[in-house]
């Protein structure tokens, strides 16, 4: 769900030179993203904790911190999108792609190669063709790097070669996405091609995690909403209801929490003295209502407190069968009667007889 007030926040770590064509394609929709370009020298954490999507543009080297905050976006289930440089020192990149559970790189390869396999089940091409991929006129690249291939991962777009081009990993909660080619326009065509858009797009868009439609009533939990409250003092209301819940940040972002206050369902607005922020649903909990399996010796676990109950463990043809014995074994109690009657019709015999 992504609503109309609520952009994509996209931001853009540059080596050196920003990145043209990307700048340009998020720039242009300014609704939709919300999108910067920071020096590596230069980065404005505040805005990269936030961050939905980070895309690494050329960047050589990264220091512990940056690494760290990179982690703790992928922990909070965003994306980050990897270009490598045209001209890398393999050994230090490798750290780098190490740290963050990626597969390094073995070699740089320079061949002139269409980027002519696209993997179409993948959902990062959901919309993007009508019809199946035929005559279409692919981009190419003249260099590329190999990697050892030890990390799961999955291509998203190879060479006419079969080696990657690009790549997407789960990483934690998030996801990275690398190219495995320089997007330097004098190297790969890749950003002047129809592809690009569609692709781009669809990372940005996917990097945003679903809304849930409501959050459920469990005291000492946590609920978030996904607009920017900053440090203001923020109330939850409703009709009945008016309080200020606790609040925390946990990696850059802020957290309520549930507390015995909020003890009815329903929408509740989440507002400063003067605005409304958000609508924020609850509901109560229906833990109570999922069903759970539990194992064979809990159950005989269970009924060795009670008498007269019997687990069968027999196919379903051979429990009718001792349903129906056990049917036929209740069967004497008519036996019983009828020789009760019996033995009192003789009892009154025998009684007048005597007399």
């Amino acid at each position: 769900v992504i609503r109309k007030t609520e952009k994509i926040s996209i931001v853009s770590i540059n080596q050196n030179n920003k990145n043209i064509e990307i700048s340009t394609l998020f720039n242009s929709d300014s609704l939709l993203f919300g999108f910067k370009n920071y020096n590596l020298n230069n980065i404005n954490y505040k805005k990269l904790n936030k961050a939905n999507l980070i895309i690494l543009n050329e960047v050589q080297e990264l220091t512990s911190g940056f690494l760290n905050s990179l982690k703790a976006s992928l922990n909070n289930g965003n994306s980050i999108l990897i270009i490598p440089p045209l001209k890398l020192e393999i050994l230090k990149y490798n750290k780098f792609l190490k740290n963050l559970g990626l597969n390094e790189l073995n070699e740089t390869k320079t061949e002139n190669l269409l980027i002519n396999k696209l993997n179409l089940k993948h959902n990062l091409f959901d919309a993007v063709f009508e019809d199946q991929t035929k005559n279409i006129n692919y981009p190419s690249t003249t260099k590329y790097y190999t990697t050892n291939e030890v990390k799961y991962n999955i291509p998203l777009l190879k060479l006419e070669n079969n080696k990657h081009f690009m790549s997407n990993y789960k990483i934690n909660k998030g996801l990275v996405y690398i190219f495995l080619s320089p997007l330097d326009l004098n190297t790969c065509n890749f950003t002047r091609h129809a592809l690009f858009v569609p692709i781009f797009i669809n990372i940005a868009t996917q990097s945003i995690r679903s809304i849930p439609l409501y959050n459920k009533i469990n005291y000492n939990s946590f609920f978030r909403s996904f607009k920017d409250t900053d440090d203001k003092v923020i109330s939850l209301t409703n009709k009945k209801i008016d309080f200020i819940p606790d609040s925390r940040t946990i990696d850059g972002k802020i957290y309520y929490q549930i507390t015995k206050d909020l003890n009815k369902n329903g929408i509740y607005s989440l507002q400063t003295k003067n605005e409304l922020i958000d609508k924020i649903a609850f509901n109560y909990n229906n833990e109570e209502s999922t069903i759970k399996k539990i194992k064979i010796q809990q159950i005989e676990k269970l009924i060795q407190k009670f008498q007269n109950i019997e687990i069968i463990f027999e196919s379903l043809s051979k429990f009718k069968n001792k349903l129906q014995d056990s049917k036929n074994n209740n069967d004497l109690w008519k036996v019983a009667l009828i020789l009760s009657l019996v033995f009192f019709g003789i009892e009154i015999l025998l009684i007048k007889n005597i007399k």
